[in-house]
């Protein structure tokens, strides 16, 4: 059994642990504005990020800055959104929600971009709308 948790399995199940505690926290501070929750909580991200990459060697910056700026955007508006949806959704509806994120994310790319899909692709969004409509 011990093979079984190699230190990736470890390391996604702490990050799931870690996640859930902080969606649990956040949920808890519905008194404070959702900017604020995500102004430290990105804060915090950026110290433990930034000394993790010197510690590695890697160029914090890296060397696109136009696609790093872009990423850091959507990235900041992803978490508002999210952490308004979990001061003014009940948690659960707030997790499944985030969780559609990659339907969602399917079905933009099929209008957006014109992105092809296959037959079998809409059985499993179907599946995962008829997931959340059971949870609901």
């Amino acid at each position: 059994m011990h093979a079984f948790f190699t230190p990736g399995i470890r390391n996604m199940l702490l990050s799931t642990l870690l996640f859930a505690g902080m969606n649990a926290c956040v949920k808890q501070l519905h008194h404070l504005p959702a900017l604020e929750v995500v102004f430290f909580r990105s804060l915090f991200s950026v110290v433990a990020s930034y000394g993790l990459l010197r510690r590695a060697g890697v160029a914090p910056f890296g060397h696109n800055y136009r696609l790093l700026i872009s990423r850091g955007c959507t990235g900041a508006l992803s978490l508002m959104c999210y952490f308004v949806t979990l001061q003014h959704l009940p948690l659960a509806t707030a997790v499944t929600v985030q969780y559609l994120a990659p339907v969602f994310t399917a079905v933009l790319g099929i209008w957006l971009v014109g992105e092809g899909v296959r037959p079998w692709q809409w059985l499993f969004f179907g599946l995962s709308l008829g997931g959340v409509l059971l949870v609901q």
